[in-house]
């Protein structure tokens, strides 16, 4: 996001706890974002706007149409227009006093249109979507009819499957005979299944499949589990090592189980160590290279 003179501060923030992480989370993010130097659209006084730059907020949510990206809470609002890491976005953001942001009454942070790029149309029905998740990837409908509420799962007008990413982009899965596998617009903090309240475990995978996959096969584990789409998705990795300490568990990382998935976890286990977080591999059953592999095989 352009248009604001940037932090010149680089260096690690020292280490938090979940008290300083959640009071980050919860902080205004119309009163951030004034702070941080975003002038508030002299014709819209419910938004800013400025070079580069056309920021919404709505209560915890925040979208930057000129971007295309956005995402929810303060600490991925600071994280994305700062570009720090998670630990110094938490110390900026708790240097001053803010007051609490509402908090969004949406289930989740994708099913808002205040999230949905303008060039992106979507189709009524589902039908080649859910047949394509149900037959070919062996995923139970009723999880699948579970995440298309949610928003998570749409089909666009080509018949593809789009994922909903939490930057306001889609992971694309043709869903014909034809196989097809792109990205429209930013991934932010990636494809994200969260269980919300009850949270024993935060999981990295590579893919949405993946995620869905893993979902299926482990239901009553409590996971938050975030696909990168990229083993260069800086800011899924980042949400997740947040969640991880938020929540005082280890970071499992359930990559590929191939030499790519074993290099992104290296790589990441490397990242884990700066943030003093605990991290842990995980892969699926011996034989199969993947969790949706390890689904279907084992029907």
């Amino acid at each position: 996001m352009g248009g604001r003179s940037r932090m010149t501060r680089r260096e690690r923030a020292p280490l938090i706890d979940t008290s300083d992480i959640n009071a980050a989370r919860s902080a205004n993010i119309f009163e951030v974002a004034a702070s941080l130097g975003y002038q508030i659209d002299k014709d819209d006084k419910g938004q800013f706007k400025g070079d580069g730059y056309r920021l919404a907020v709505k209560d915890d949510l925040f979208f930057d149409h000129e971007q295309q990206r956005g995402g929810r809470g303060a600490i991925d609002f600071v994280m994305q227009s700062q570009s720090v890491d998670f630990l110094n976005a938490v110390s900026i953001i708790n240097n001053q006093n803010y007051s609490p942001s509402p908090v969004s009454s949406s289930e989740n942070s994708h099913t808002s249109d205040f999230f949905t790029p303008t060039d992106f149309s979507f189709s009524d029905s589902k039908v080649k979507a859910k047949n394509y998740l149900v037959k070919k990837r062996g995923l139970d409908p009723d999880m699948i009819n579970k995440y298309v509420k949610d928003g998570l799962i749409q089909q666009d007008n080509n018949g593809n499957v789009a994922f909903s990413y939490a930057g306001g982009g889609y992971e694309l899965r043709g869903s014909s005979s034809k196989s097809f596998h792109g990205f429209k617009g930013e991934k932010g903090a990636g494809f994200v299944l969260d269980d919300k309240e009850y949270i024993t475990k935060v999981v990295i995978v590579e893919s949405s499949i993946d995620a869905l996959s893993y979902k299926q096969l482990h239901p009553n584990e409590g996971s938050v589990v975030v696909a990168l789409g990229g083993s260069d998705n800086k800011k899924a990795v980042d949400y997740a090592l947040s969640r991880a300490l938020e929540h005082n568990t280890p970071l499992y990382v359930a990559t590929d189980n191939d030499a790519p998935g074993n290099k992104l976890y290296q790589s990441l286990s490397f990242t884990a160590y700066k943030h003093r977080a605990k991290i842990k591999r995980e892969l699926p059953k011996e034989g199969f290279k993947d969790w949706n592999e390890q689904l279907k095989g084992d029907k």
